[in-house]
């Protein structure tokens, strides 16, 4: 009989754990886990605006900031601006503004 590593941490029951207070916390964990075990990238998140509150996306950008980790957020909707936001308007004919 073989036993397999997955097989014994089942029979031990070990879990990971999941104490966030929400999903830009375990986002933001992700975030560093890339970056220690491989290096710099850029994240690129879509329409994380239609999810979130602004007052929950500002603390958010501002832990982004804080670590230096590159994000690029990309919308289909033209919100108001949050602080530490750059923004770059492209219409539907790739003007940009």
């Amino acid at each position: 009989m073989q036993i397999s590593i997955s097989a014994v941490i089942k029979a031990a029951g070990i879990r990971i754990a999941d104490d966030y207070e929400n999903d830009l916390e375990r986002l933001l964990d992700y975030m560093e886990l890339v970056r220690e075990l491989e290096r710099d990238k850029l994240f690129v998140l879509v329409n994380l605006r239609s999810y979130y509150s602004d007052a929950d996306l500002n603390t958010f950008l501002d832990t982004v900031l804080q670590h230096a980790f590159q994000v690029l957020l990309i919308d289909g909707a033209s919100r108001k601006f949050l602080q530490n936001e750059q923004r770059i308007t492209v219409d539907a004919d790739l003007c940009e503004f």
